[in-house]
């Protein structure tokens, strides 16, 4: 059975889920130039504008919440679980298989440390399920 799928997602969805807040961060904290004709704010970064609504004739529409409110909803939700793109002891074979030359991965790199890895990958998982019932 070949499991070079999981390892494509483990060294795959954490470097694109960091590109994307990266991205995300440096947009809304990117100043953008003053536009005297522009209805809302400008000449300032959208992150400046939200934190400072007043500055721009704007109102802060915050809705107040109980922090024991929130404690509760997360209680009975799920989380990070329901967000998982491959079992536990996947990510755990994968961590020991990097954990031996522990390559950088890049956006750049991401690709030449899977092609490096993903033999000693599979014959990690190989081992690790020999003598299990198929999965």
């Amino acid at each position: 059975m070949h499991f070079s799928d999981h390892y494509a997602d483990w060294i795959w969805v954490p470097l694109v889920q960091k590109e994307v807040k990266d991205y995300v961060d440096q947009f809304n904290d990117h100043q953008v130039r003053f536009q005297p004709e522009k209805v809302g704010p400008s000449g300032c970064s959208m992150n400046y504008a939200f934190e400072n609504p007043a500055e721009f004739n704007g109102t802060n529409n915050y809705v107040p919440i109980d922090p024991l409110i929130i404690e509760d909803l997360m209680e009975g939700h799920d989380g990070a679980e329901t967000c998982k793109f491959f079992p536990d002891w996947v990510g755990e074979v994968a961590g020991q298989v990097y954990e031996v030359g522990k390559p950088t991965i890049s956006m750049n790199k991401a690709w030449a440390v899977f092609a490096m890895m993903v033999a000693s990958f599979e014959a990690a998982v190989n081992e690790t399920l020999e003598g299990r019932p198929p999965i």
